[in-house]
């Protein structure tokens, strides 16, 4: 692999080369051994982080908003918030239905 490398080729770019070459074989080892998702549950992951990302940056910026007026508040409200997201995980038929 070295050998097909350019000569100006940096030590960052030798370890990104065998890093990229390390994940690939992974991944044939992975579907090799049955460890593969469908495209359709990828594609619920990959939404699922997406809201994830997008509700922690608007809860930083809800808290960021109060922490204007209050810090003491910002932090009490950021935490009651992640707590009962965090309950919600554990037991997620707790909470009620709501029509639409």
């Amino acid at each position: 692999m070295i050998k097909q490398l350019p000569d100006d080729a940096t030590t960052s770019g030798i370890m990104e080369e065998l890093f990229f070459k390390q994940q690939v074989e992974k991944g044939l080892q992975d579907v090799a051994e049955g460890r593969v998702l469908s495209h359709q549950r990828l594609k619920e992951r990959v939404a699922q982080w997406r809201w994830a990302l997008t509700a922690g940056n608007n809860l930083q910026r809800i808290g960021e908003f109060i922490a204007r007026d209050s810090v003491l508040h910002a932090i009490t409200f950021v935490d009651r918030i992640v707590e009962s997201a965090e309950i919600l995980i554990k037991t997620p038929h707790i909470s009620r239905m709501v029509s639409e």
